[in-house]
């Protein structure tokens, strides 16, 4: 080593680049979106200065770090990430496809409307129904927390949910059925884990609460597409076709979405499942309906939802999905 530095032994430090993600805003602008905000957190072995001692020998290059600056961007940071409640409480959207449930939409909306939750909006989306449903939904129009929109044809419920993540502004989404099979009650129950920062998705799962009413030939079906997307995916998930599915506005819009029907289900769930994310699964309560009372799916649909979980894991490319746009959250540095 050269003299002229006094023999100065270099301190060298290690320092760990990691992404943090923090509060997610996504705003509606045109329906244009934004992209997810992230920030960059640096660890140092030293509080005081780091120095680096070119190969040369010829050139000193001296960081110096302030220990009060530093340990203050992490109390920034741990303030924003704070490990169990988000600083705020996110917005949520909660989507309602409707095709003919003239009987039990209201109930749906008031039981929807007293969820203990500050900031949500509720997106209706009428697949042409044939019933007295666009009535039901006209005063709906007046309502501030609620978007209602309508398709000139009936499109599937897969397609009608696609229309809702459109218009969609809230943090968190969540799909809620039209018919009362579902408890509105739990949709907190749902999504909390999100808001929690625990998951980036969660599924309410049937079968880990209570199920009335199912049909035998239904229990199998969702039995083995369970286990389908259990095998061929890797990770246990106990109810694959649950209708209550949430998603941090992060992982839905990162997922390009073709279904049209009942296929919804398997499609995101492949997806997002390839896509390196995990399902976290909560209990909730189901009561199945008859035909008779309106219930929809049938045994092609299982078909269907069986080819969608083979097609995607066997043929759809992640480079298909929307890139993540990872950018410096300026609030935290200089």
């Amino acid at each position: 080593m050269n003299s002229n530095h006094h023999e100065l032994i270099p301190i060298l430090l290690r320092f760990t680049l990691f992404y943090d993600s923090i509060a997610v805003k996504r705003n509606r602008c045109n329906h244009n979106l934004i992209a997810t905000d992230f920030c960059i957190r640096f660890r140092i072995s030293s509080p005081n200065q780091a120095l680096f001692m070119a190969r040369n020998h010829t050139t000193l290059l001296l960081f110096m770090i302030a220990h009060n600056k530093s340990r203050k961007k992490e109390l920034l940071l741990n303030q924003a990430t704070h490990a169990g409640r988000p600083a705020a409480q996110p917005k949520l959207s909660i989507i309602i496809p409707i095709y003919n449930e003239e009987d039990s939409l209201s109930e749906v909306l008031r039981r929807v409307r007293t969820i203990a939750w500050k900031h949500y909006e509720i997106i209706l989306v009428n697949d042409c129904s044939t019933d007295t449903t666009a009535s039901i939904l006209e005063p709906e129009k007046k309502q501030p927390d609620t978007i209602v929109l309508t398709h000139n044809c009936n499109l599937g419920k897969g397609a009608a949910i696609r229309t809702g993540l459109r218009y969609a502004a809230g943090d968190i989404v969540i799909i809620q059925d039209a018919d009362l099979e579902y408890n509105p009650d739990e949709i907190i129950h749902v999504v909390e884990p999100i808001a929690r920062n625990e998951t980036q998705v969660c599924y309410g799962s049937r079968f880990l609460g209570s199920v009335e009413a199912m049909r035998l030939p239904n229990r199998v079906a969702n039995w083995i597409l369970a286990k389908m997307i259990s095998l061929l995916y890797g990770q246990t998930i106990t109810d694959e076709a649950t209708a209550y599915k949430a998603f941090h506005r992060s992982v839905i819009d990162r997922i390009p979405l073709e279904c049209h029907g009942f296929e919804f289900c398997p499609e995101v769930t492949g997806k997002v499942l390839k896509l390196g994310y995990s399902i976290k699964e909560v209990p909730v309560h189901f009561k199945a309906r008859t035909i008779a009372e309106g219930k929809k799916i049938g045994w092609w649909d299982f078909v269907i939802a069986v080819w969608t979980i083979l097609k995607i894991r066997l043929f759809w490319s992640t480079k298909k999905a929307t890139p993540q746009v990872i950018k410096i959250n300026k609030q935290y540095h200089d």
